[in-house]
């Protein structure tokens, strides 16, 4: 009897042995190693500075991590920069995600980033980009590619002011007309 039970054991694991790739699935459950202490929906901030509005968040899902003091934006992710002299709108971003240091309100932007200037109609695209809260400048050592009326132009290690007015390349190829 014992070895009609052993037999019927190694049948059972040769039968369920398989070189096929097809047949090889991997199921793993993750357990996210960081909840969030808050999830917002619909989520919208300001950054302010001595009476001075410096942007305007929105977002589907905001999600904030008290122990690693950081805010994950996602879903929707929407930037209005304004100027410090005007006060109007200067700029607007938009990605797919946001990190916010929220100890130093710096934002990473990741995924689909874009940048408009309202004053030139400049135009850049990345795939990350890096807005410093205290000089108001994107920097990105990405691919980018910016664009205005004069100038289609790419490369990598971008630095601006948020208006995509003063820029510089590290690495650039273009066109200029």
């Amino acid at each position: 009897m014992k070895i009609c039970i052993i037999l019927y054991y190694i049948s059972f694991l040769l039968i369920s042995c398989s070189d096929d790739d097809k047949s090889k699935k991997v199921f793993t459950i993750q357990e996210p190693l960081d909840k969030a202490d808050q999830i917002s929906y619909n989520f919208s901030a300001f950054f302010i500075d001595s009476n001075f509005t410096k942007a305007e968040l929105s977002a589907y899902q905001a999600r904030i991590f008290s122990n690693k003091k950081e805010t994950i934006l996602d879903s929707n992710v929407k930037i209005y920069f304004f100027s410090k002299i005007s006060g109007k709108k200067e700029s607007f971003m938009s990605a797919d995600s946001v990190r916010i240091d929220d100890v130093t309100r710096n934002m990473t932007a990741y995924g689909k980033v874009f940048v408009q200037s309202q004053s030139n109609k400049a135009n850049l695209n990345a795939k990350i980009l890096v807005w410093d809260n205290t000089t108001q400048k994107l920097t990105s050592n990405s691919y980018v590619t910016y664009s205005s009326q004069y100038e289609n132009i790419s490369g990598w290690g971008f630095e601006s002011d948020q208006n995509l007015e003063n820029y510089k390349f590290t690495k650039v190829a273009g066109t200029q007309k």
